[in-house]
């Protein structure tokens, strides 16, 4: 698994990433910009994975594939990780797709999710 180490204070920036992207994702769904939204969600979710990643291990991923992101936030012991994981691999899965789909997104919760375990 490839990774890049990242002092811990930088999880602040992933996170004010994350919460950029939901923000704009919300603004993208109230002018029915689906697409937009779609890609939005998939990129607040990887941001707030990597909040998580950078708080609790000091690294984020630097790989290109999506299951080693995956596998890295697995690494850590947090309540519901498996859970959140599947729901997070479910978002990443529609990324390639994202152009060509005309499903819709629904409410993303996997970033109140992180921060209710950032614990200090």
């Amino acid at each position: 698994m490839k990774t890049r180490k990242v002092d811990k204070h930088f999880y602040l920036n992933y996170l004010k990433k994350a919460e950029e992207f939901l923000q704009e994702c919300e603004n993208a769904i109230k002018n029915k910009n689906w697409n937009s939204a779609v890609s939005l969600a998939i990129h607040s979710g990887i941001c707030a994975g990597d909040t998580l990643c950078v708080f609790n291990l000091g690294e984020r991923s630097a790989g290109e594939s999506h299951e080693e992101f995956t596998q890295l936030i697995n690494r850590m012991n947090i309540k519901e990780i498996n859970l959140k994981i599947r729901q997070l691999s479910s978002l990443i899965s529609v990324k390639n797709s994202v152009e060509y789909s005309e499903n819709l997104m629904s409410e993303e919760r996997f970033l109140s999710w992180v921060k209710s375990n950032l614990q200090k």
